[in-house]
């Protein structure tokens, strides 16, 4: 059954996909505030607006790789660097393989399944077995890879199209305060295995409950103000205005998820300064530095309302059933990790509270391993491109939020800013090519007609300009 929202960006997928493809990547960017809102609802499966764009993205993507082929410009694309290639068919193929025969290899492990809540198994866990949840997994790992593969095709850096998911879910969330008992959230809260916080006071906007819009918020603050820094005139007067919106929202939310992804971002912003200040001095210390300085000039003046906020969200917690459900949760996970010998049970197979004990519960040490240096080397080879560096910070705090509290592989956000990251590495490596041999379009152009045994004529690809430092 189709959604009112499904009616909605069916139609817009259907205006871009037939009118203009390669701006694909902008609905992509605005089905990123509704992680949890169903375009399509069957009897026990959903499909999303970012997964159901994911399938369009596949489809476009075997379309061009076709195309590409058989008009002999299959050079379009520098290949991606090789320990990223290598990472994500690693965490591909195992975690298909494990996902298939982990459930069967352990059956009767006790798990915690993803449909049945963590608060009502602890104590009462579920004797593993293969279920819906582990295909559905399998579909979101593909569907996601299938995004990244798409975005490094296409020749526009993630970053911007992110402040398009940005803007979107900040405005969404304000109009949901503003509009107060008004706010539709029946056309949001359209899953029926998805637990919406519907009776709760805090702001929460499209999403589900206010921690995974706590995740969203930590993502969007680490992007503007990254952005921010090395911004100027009105682009730096929008940044700053999307900053204090988030904060007002983060405020309203009372997320202890983006609490905790801000702060360990934050110790992470000032180590990276004062090692660039003692590699380049002052030059090293730029206004990112400044503004975390400011906040941290912020938190001794109003040191004891903040002190309140932070003891509500954190020491008020740690006496409740809910952090210690949350704390057997991870030790169920790291018991399965243990009686599966670091092999792993298979992606949907176990659900704990965190996202790094997904992992080692899941795929193991080798998916694990694997995920974390598709990671670090998403992160080092994009680390040149001046307009992912906004992108690189909004990765980081997405995943710190995860691995404090949402375990989940289906985040939308997560597979977007991971694609935009490894894109800009891909093209970095493509720039610092050319950068070693002067590009000579009409030279490129005969050697190219020359090996295909074709005319000369035929115009030079240019890959896009990306500024590289």
């Amino acid at each position: 059954m189709i959604t009112v929202m499904g009616i909605v960006f069916l139609i817009a997928y259907a205006i871009v996909f037939l009118v203009r493809p390669s701006a694909l990547v902008w609905m992509l960017a605005a089905s990123v505030p509704f992680s949890h809102t169903a375009m399509f609802s069957f009897a026990s499966f959903s499909i999303t607006p970012f997964f159901f764009g994911a399938i369009l993205a596949a489809i476009r993507l075997f379309h061009l790789r076709v195309r590409d082929r058989s008009s002999g410009d299959a050079a379009v694309t520098k290949r991606m660097p090789r320990s990223i290639t290598v990472s994500i068919v690693v965490f591909a193929v195992y975690s298909v393989i494990v996902t298939l025969t982990g459930p069967f290899l352990f059956e009767g492990m006790p798990v915690l399944t993803p449909r049945g809540g963590i608060d009502d198994q602890i104590g009462f866990e579920t004797p593993l077995t293969f279920s819906i949840s582990n295909l559905a997994q399998l579909i979101y790992l593909l569907l996601g890879i299938s995004v990244v593969l798409y975005l490094r095709r296409e020749r526009v850096i993630g970053a911007r199209p992110f402040e398009l998911a940005i803007g979107l879910g900040l405005a969404l969330a304000l109009a949901s305060y503003l509009l107060g008992d008004a706010w539709p959230s029946e056309l949001f809260d359209n899953i029926a295995a998805t637990h919406y916080d519907i009776w709760g006071t805090r702001l929460r906007g499209t999403f589900p409950e206010p921690s995974v819009f706590g995740m969203f918020l930590s993502a969007s603050i680490a992007y503007l103000i990254s952005a921010f820094s090395r911004a100027r005139g009105l682009p730096a007067i929008a940044y700053g205005i999307g900053i204090l919106v988030a904060l007002f929202e983060l405020s309203l939310a009372y997320s202890g998820t983006a609490l905790v992804s801000l702060g360990l971002l934050s110790g992470i912003a000032l180590v990276l300064t004062y090692f660039r200040s003692l590699k380049n001095g002052l030059r090293g210390v730029d206004r990112l530095a400044f503004a975390t300085l400011g906040v941290l000039g912020i938190a001794v003046v109003y040191g004891a309302t903040i002190w309140q906020y932070l003891s509500d969200q954190f020491l008020g917690k740690l006496g409740t059933d809910s952090f210690s459900f949350r704390s057997a949760a991870n030790d169920v996970a790291t018991d399965i990790f243990v009686n599966s010998w670091g092999i792993g049970i298979g992606l949907g197979s176990n659900r704990p509270s965190s996202f790094f004990y997904m992992l080692i519960s899941c795929v193991g040490i080798v998916g694990t391993a694997a995920f974390a240096l598709l990671v670090v080397a998403s992160l080092v080879k994009g680390r040149r491109v001046l307009e992912s560096r906004a992108l690189q910070w909004a990765l980081v705090a997405t995943l710190l939020a995860q691995i404090s509290a949402k375990p989940d592989l289906s985040i939308p956000l997560m597979w977007f800013v991971l694609a935009g990251v490894i894109q800009a590495g891909s093209w970095a490596g493509r720039a610092d090519a050319l950068a070693v041999e002067e590009f000579d379009p009409a030279a490129d152009a005969a050697r190219r007609a020359d090996s295909r045994g074709r005319s000369a004529s035929r115009p030079a690809v240019v890959p896009p300009r990306i500024p590289v430092r």
